[in-house]
């Protein structure tokens, strides 16, 4: 497998600059201090290294405002979120290198029963493989189990990862050069993780600490939640969006501990990536061996040989025409950002201890300043196949089907329209509501919003930014779906049916609140003025249009509650829109079978009859449109 080029339409990498210590810190500086002016940051750390050594790690501003605390980049930890899976994939490595996991194999057999259920509706079998390139066919649930109840605490994480499996909504991937379908997942990481451990025989933030830490000298760095004593006195305090910002105490991620419970320091990552850019190799210590390393770092899954693949474990990009190795990470109050260029034997790590305000935005002046590149022009010309094909509103492969949060697809759309001329425009509903693992720098499709993008192949499938060099491809899977492959091998998204999409739904829930409104304005006034309505059951459709614009109210709680709220538990208005929803399937039934009997047809006039049967087809819809978003019923993960 091989990421291709396009002669006149992809960047031509200059030569780039020597990184030197002394020019490049103060760069690097520069950026970051103009983060924290403009965008308030409150505590940061960068570790660049470079040909095997550490070149700096910078500390910037506060691990504690309160306590006057500043960022020590050899000391203080920082929490990094899915950055944990690249420890969670090299565990997995080491395994397979002592031949004690294949990574082709069923795996359950590394599962003794009674443990982990492996969700398995489809053939073939999901493999570690599968697991390591998102590639499980498994649908992402993340809602009401990520964050460790603390009713719980004391638990092993299996327990909770046995209970809450995900469906497995698509076939696992076979054809990994042809790899359609990914949906990057915590839970199947975690499973991965789980497997390390009971293969291994030792819980698994033991074996990080035995056999990567250790080699590594990673001294400051934990997957254990709370930490040990010993660290956490050291660890930056995490801050929320507000402003000014507001402190919030330890997240603790063990129920999903191999998919995002790290914490560590600037120096710390800086071995690991010391290590990654060797091959294995840290000065006289090896963590893996050059095939396993080479094969983790390797472009594994290559949906498209035009657009980025994946590794196992990592990311794979292409900035200014050179292979970028990264993997973003996220909590609720940090993110993290790890890139090596192994080409180049460069690594970049940096973290906040609060939500980064543009992902990707140093990398983005370090790969312009230090590794630059010409960018073709592209020329708008016609005589281009028909892309009209294309059009449509597409959503990410990263969400859940039959869980409530699959409405929350709605807000992660991209539409794509064909303006002409072999271009098409895409943008963003909202700017998208995925992780920041995989929210993209200025060069990735997402929060695109009305940038356009020209055919670049005779075929018509592949596509260029008139802005940048992000590429687009599109293909069409076995089933018939039609995928939009991008920036991030382990999120495509894929083209949703007419009625799901964002358009098609404002209009469909607008009906439903303007008749379930007017119906109440209608027979509050009527009722006010002495003139009830004697016919069509009244009292019942004043209730059911209430219970309703209830549901609706309920849900827009649950979407616009701060998320540090629903990760270990569901709110009682999540349950409240579930159990209104049934309340309003009965009631409706009722109101139709009290229609139907034939005293409940007295003379009425015919706006009576037309504003009923407006009415009666709305609470339909309504329910239709609950039914398809996972909204009747108690659907939760």
């Amino acid at each position: 497998m091989a990421h291709l080029t396009i002669p006149g339409v992809s960047p031509i990498p200059l030569t780039p600059l020597a990184p030197a210590v002394g020019t490049l810190e103060e760069f690097v500086t520069k950026v970051m201090q103009a983060q924290i002016t403009k965008h308030g940051v409150v505590g940061a750390v960068v570790a660049v290294v470079h040909d095997g050594e550490l070149l700096f790690a910078t500390p910037y501003g506060m691990a504690d405002s309160a306590k006057k605390e500043l960022v020590d980049a050899e000391s203080t930890l920082f929490r990094l979120g899915s950055v944990s899976k690249l420890f969670t994939a090299t565990a997995v490595m080491q395994l397979v290198d002592q031949d004690l996991l294949d990574l082709d194999a069923d795996v359950r057999q590394y599962l003794p029963t009674g443990t982990v259920p492996v969700p398995m509706e489809f053939e073939p079998p999901v493999t570690l493989k599968n697991l390591l390139t998102h590639t499980t066919g498994f649908e992402a649930n993340t809602l009401g189990y990520l964050q460790k109840n603390p009713a719980r605490t004391g638990e092993p994480f299996g327990v909770v990862l046995a209970e809450n499996a995900p469906a497995q909504v698509l076939p696992p991937v076979t054809d990994y050069d042809a790899a359609l379908g990914a949906a990057y997942n915590n839970w199947a990481i975690a499973l991965a993780g789980y497997v390390v451990q009971q293969v291994s025989g030792v819980p698994f933030a033991q074996y990080i600490d035995a056999n990567i830490f250790a080699p590594l000298g990673m001294q400051h760095s934990s997957f254990r939640g709370p930490l040990p004593e010993r660290l956490a006195t050291n660890l930056a305090t995490g801050y929320t969006m507000d402003e000014p910002p507001q402190p919030r105490p330890f997240q603790n991620f063990q129920d999903m501990m191999p998919a995002a419970s790290l914490s560590s320091t600037g120096a710390d990552m800086a071995r690991f990536m010391i290590a990654q850019l060797q091959l294995g190799r840290f000065k006289d210590q090896r963590i893996l061996s050059e095939d396993a390393a080479r094969l983790m770092q390797s472009r594994v899954m290559n949906p498209n040989p035009y657009v980025n693949g994946g590794g196992l474990g990592w990311f794979e990009d292409y900035w200014n025409g050179r292979l970028v190795l990264k993997h973003l990470g996220k909590t609720l109050f940090f993110n993290s950002e790890l890139y090596l260029l192994p080409e180049e034997h460069f690594g970049v790590f940096l973290a906040y201890n609060r939500q980064a305000p543009v992902t990707g935005a140093l990398m983005d002046a370090i790969m312009d300043e230090y590794f630059p590149a010409e960018l073709p022009r592209l020329v708008p010309h016609g005589g281009q196949p028909d892309v009209g094909r294309h059009a449509g509103s597409y959503t990410s492969t990263v969400r859940s089907l039959t869980t409530w949060e699959k409405v929350l697809g709605l807000l992660d759309t991209i539409i794509v329209r064909d303006v002409g001329a072999g271009e098409l425009q895409m943008h963003s509903v909202l700017g998208g509501m995925v992780d920041s693992e995989t929210v993209q720098n200025s060069r990735g499709l997402m929060g695109v919003s009305d940038q356009t993008f020209a055919a670049v192949m005779p075929q018509g499938d592949v596509f260029r930014s008139f802005d940048s060099e992000t590429m687009t491809a599109f293909a069409t899977a076995a089933d018939g779906r039609h995928y939009m492959l991008g920036s991030t091998a382990f999120n495509p998204y894929v083209r949703v049916p007419w009625y799901e999409s964002p358009k098609v739904n404002v209009i469909w829930l607008g009906y439903c609140v303007l008749s379930f409104a007017g119906c109440v304005l209608l027979l509050v006034a009527a009722r006010a003025r002495g003139r009830w309505p004697d016919a069509g059951s009244p009292g019942l459709m004043l209730a059911i249009s209430l219970a309703n614009i209830a549901v609706l109210l309920c849900l827009l709680r649950l979407v616009t509650s701060r998320m540090e709220q629903l990760l270990y538990s569901l709110p009682w208005s999540a349950y409240l829109m579930m159990g209104l929803g049934i309340a309003s399937l009965a009631s409706t039934a009722l109101w139709f079978a009290l229609l139907s009997r034939p005293s409940a047809a007295p003379s009425v006039s015919n706006v009576t009859r037309l504003l009923r049967a407006c009415w009666g087809l709305a609470a339909i819809a309504f329910l239709l449109w609950l039914y398809n978003w996972r909204l009747l019923g108690f659907h939760v993960a």
